[in-house]
């Protein structure tokens, strides 16, 4: 049962009054999204870590390493977090993040297989795009304006 003081009460004499102010709902919103988004953001990097380091892993190993890393707060080598509880679903969401993203792939042949794809192997030229130029042979249907082209 809420109870509303009387003194507050008289002082307002016919202006709104409210529980909390909405500044104290938007702070906690915030900052319960930041939390969340840390957390996503150590798991991604759990994850990436722990395939770059085994090149491939079973998705239940995988899920094991990191929430054993989680539960130690140990990132790698000399990096340290607060250790924090999380479940095989907050890793599988990660998981399922980065496999849309492009980081990690499945195996063709053995799909609970992770791998991670590395930068270099996605964009063999540092991110920028291949194209192949090639001088076609003029032909009498063709002008000359039209004897370069180019083929993707």
């Amino acid at each position: 049962a809420l109870r509303l003081n009387q003194a507050a009460l008289a002082h307002a004499s016919g202006r709104h009054l409210r529980l909390l102010p909405r500044q104290r709902y938007l702070r906690a919103e915030r900052a319960e999204s930041s939390a969340l988004e840390r957390k996503r953001n150590v798991l991604c990097c759990l994850i990436t870590r722990i395939l770059k380091a085994e090149k491939q892993l079973h998705i239940d190993n995988l899920v094991f390493k990191v929430i054993s890393a989680c539960e130690k707060g140990e990132l790698g080598p000399g990096l340290q977090f607060l250790s924090f509880c999380c479940h095989s679903v907050d890793v599988l969401s990660c998981v399922l993040h980065l496999l849309n993203q492009g980081y990690l792939r499945r195996q063709e042949e053995r799909p609970h297989v992770l791998e991670y794809v590395s930068a270099e192997a996605a964009s063999p030229l540092g991110g920028q795009a291949q194209m192949v130029f090639q001088r076609r042979l003029p032909d009498s249907s063709l002008d000359e304006n039209s004897a370069d082209c180019l083929n993707w």
